[in-house]
């Protein structure tokens, strides 16, 4: 099978390492002892998720289905500085620390790993009975290991498996999503949705465009996005989300005199402003999660990588790509530009008129 999370490269390095690692650690693990599972001696779980706040979001049920389990525990979450006063704000979890793994930085600075060795050590006063990770990152492993948690649970992506007391081969074909929940599913933990409506479209809110991403090969060519704007901006309320990705946009939209809103604050004003608007337009980013994560119709828009391993859950979304296979010459192994580009506005305009017909019905 054809994965497409990680890059090929990165799994024979960490398969390499992997091995290396393996007779040091296998020898460590006989002085440690193993204790049975019982649920009811689980006081205090701990989640690692140092990646983005769209991946602190797709993890949200998983954590939902640990708090349904374990309801007398403690539930910790490990995040990025970025993350944290949204995971805080959303009450994911009873506790957000926030910690800026060097490996996620792509900080190779000695001092940067030791600090993170010393971090892990740190935790071990929180007297962790569960540690999770979602991830089947060797170095996410490597720091469970150092946190000397009662009980561990992870994926192995390429070795590892002696980092954890139970470990499960990664499934590359599961969303973000599914993944996580899979996981827990193993100690019992189970996600139950909860009865609200399908979706909502708010009569009287702003059809918003969020154009940014972190990676540009993700994002939708700023021509286009100035058509759309100009196309629908007649018949429809519309507001930008400024972001510095988003600034020359918006200034651009600024000289063309149109009665556009531009939203301007920090993540936690932006998750309550969204929930009052129509329909989220936004490249594959944490936008769109967080706006399916309130059960707002997103339309999510698409490149080259597979929709099915992180689209937003939840609700109504719309994802949107060329609808051709990828020939192109690109600079990534999984994204491309000239995918996003293939994009034809047109189509987006017609899928928020779909959007607002179906809700009239």
């Amino acid at each position: 099978m054809k994965q497409e999370i990680y890059k090929p490269i990165f799994l024979i390095f960490s398969g390499l390492v992997a091995l290396i690692l393996a007779p040091f650690y296998y020898l460590f693990n006989i002085f440690r002892k193993k204790k049975v599972f019982h649920e009811d001696r689980i006081k205090t779980v701990l989640v690692t998720e140092y990646h983005r706040i769209g991946d602190i979001l797709m993890i949200a049920p998983a954590l939902l289905a640990l708090k349904e389990r374990f309801k007398n525990a403690h539930i910790l979450l490990i995040c990025s500085s970025v993350a944290g006063p949204l995971a805080r704000h959303l009450n994911l979890v009873n506790e957000v620390i926030v910690f800026d793994a060097p490996w996620t930085n792509w900080s190779f600075s000695p001092l940067k790993w030791i600090d993170a060795f010393s971090f892990a050590r740190s935790l071990r006063s929180k007297k962790i009975d569960l540690a999770i990770d979602f991830k089947g990152d060797i170095r996410n492993s490597w720091f469970i290991w150092h946190l000397k948690s009662e009980h561990s649970l992870g994926y192995t992506t390429a070795g590892g498996e002696y980092f954890f007391s139970k470990s499960f081969e990664f499934p590359f074909d599961m969303h973000q999503t599914k993944r996580a929940l899979h996981l827990v599913s193993k100690i019992g933990a189970k996600f139950i949705p909860n009865t609200i409506k399908n979706f909502v479209i708010n009569n009287y809110g702003y059809i918003v465009i969020h154009p940014g991403t972190v990676d540009h090969r993700r994002g939708w060519p700023i021509y286009h996005w100035i058509t759309l704007i100009k196309s629908m901006s007649c018949n429809f309320d519309l507001a930008i989300v400024r972001t510095k990705e988003s600034q020359d946009l918006v200034d651009f939209v600024k000289t063309m005199d149109l009665q556009i809103y531009i939203f301007e604050g920090n993540i936690v004003q932006f998750s309550k402003w969204i929930q009052k608007q129509r329909i989220l337009i936004a490249p594959d980013s944490m936008a769109g999660h967080l706006a399916s994560y309130f059960r707002i119709p997103v339309i999510s828009l698409f490149g080259s990588q597979n929709p099915e391993l992180t689209k937003p859950l939840g609700g109504t979304v719309v994802v949107l790509n060329s609808g051709t296979k990828c020939f192109h010459k690109r600079d990534h192994w999984r994204l491309c530009s000239a995918c996003m580009d293939a994009l034809d506005p047109t189509l987006v305009q017609n899928s928020v008129v779909d959007l607002l017909t179906h809700k009239k019905k």
